[in-house]
């Protein structure tokens, strides 16, 4: 019951504070005017509540026994605080007397200061005054060597300008001669340039015309060696028929230029190793041209095969396997053609 006390109390009063404001609020905004009566209403009410909570509100047995203790305590801290104070006190009086003492002490000391240090004004004074003169005397010095060194550098400057006078002078007709003399050796270098880009002109003109006549000369025996190609290449030639039967006497003249038997080519193999490495003889040869990786004309007897899937032409350049190249006779549309190429341009040359 002594804790609804307590709460009621509390209660009471943060609603007077809430309700003191907001009656506050009121004086100030009209809306608010209306609730004016209530709200004072309710504050009374509050207050009532607050100051009935504290009136009903008892100590506990604990709290006053825990109130003891804590009086107790601050009577002891008292005392000893006293005790200290009186303590400090002492400390702070012998501290004064010792600041005291100290004061003197320097007091002395900085009359003795005082002293010493007059002592040593007077004596820089007459130093100071010694400097002066000396200071002055050498002024006085510095100043007449300043009056005879300007004259002498007036005298100085005199004789220089007569004498840059006269090197200028001296320099415009030097100038003027070398002027005259540059201009001669220029019409000179003009002349014998004029001369030189005349002959060069010729010469370039001659080379131009050697240049033409030598690419004439080209592009008419290129034509010539193209017309020869032309004329040659396709002519069939008559090749050699080569055992391919078996040891059996089988499957002659039947090989499929598999993968197999495409990769066993090797590069510098003569007809007769391409024919049995194939297994079919060849069914025609002729005359071809290709270019080498150097771009040159290559003259090559091609010898051209066929089986049932694929067709293959094999170059020989000398008598040697030069270049093989597989394709199949009727591609499938569903798949890429299938091509193999066996290529020895770097090897022979």
């Amino acid at each position: 019951m002594n804790n609804l006390f307590m709460v009621i109390s509390i209660l009471g009063g943060l609603a007077s504070l809430i309700l003191t404001g907001g009656l506050l609020i009121s004086l100030f905004m009209k809306r608010l005017k209306p609730s004016r009566k209530k709200l004072t209403i309710a504050l009374v009410t509050s207050v009532i509540l607050c100051v009935v909570g504290g009136a009903l509100y008892e100590i506990s047995p604990e709290d006053k026994a825990r109130m003891a203790q804590e009086a107790e305590a601050k009577k002891v801290a008292k005392a000893k605080a006293t005790e200290e104070k009186k303590k400090a006190q002492k400390e702070e009086a012998a501290k004064a007397q010792a600041e005291k003492e100290a004061k003197e002490q320097k007091k002395k000391e900085e009359k003795k200061l005082a002293e010493e240090k007059k002592a040593q004004e007077e004596v820089q004074k007459k130093e100071e005054e010694a400097k002066r003169k000396a200071k002055k005397e050498e002024a006085d010095r510095i100043k007449a060597e300043e009056k005879a060194q300007k004259e002498t550098e007036k005298a100085e400057r005199e004789a220089q300008k007569k004498a840059e006078e006269e090197k200028k002078k001296a320099e415009t007709e030097a100038k003027k001669r070398a002027e005259e003399e540059e201009a001669k050796r220029l019409k000179a270098e003009k002349e014998t340039k004029e001369k030189a880009e005349e002959e060069e002109a010729q010469r370039l003109k001659a080379e131009k015309e050697a240049k033409e006549k030598a690419e004439k000369e080209r592009k008419a025996q290129a034509k010539k060696e193209k017309e020869e190609r032309e004329k040659k290449a396709g002519i069939k030639i008559k090749i050699e028929h080569y055992d391919t039967c078996n040891g059996s006497g089988k499957y002659c003249d039947r090989g499929g230029f598999n993968d197999g038997s495409f990769d066993a080519l090797a590069i510098g193999m003569n007809p007769e190793e391409v024919t049995k490495t194939l297994r079919r003889n060849a069914k025609n040869a002729t005359i071809e041209y290709t270019k080498d990786n150097s771009g040159n004309y290559v003259e090559v007897i091609q010898y051209h095969f066929e089986s049932g899937w694929y067709f293959l032409d094999a170059s020989f350049k000398d008598g040697k396997l030069y270049y093989a190249e597989r394709k199949e006779i009727k591609p499938s549309k569903d798949k890429k053609e299938e091509r193999r190429i066996l290529d020895g341009r770097e090897i022979l040359k």
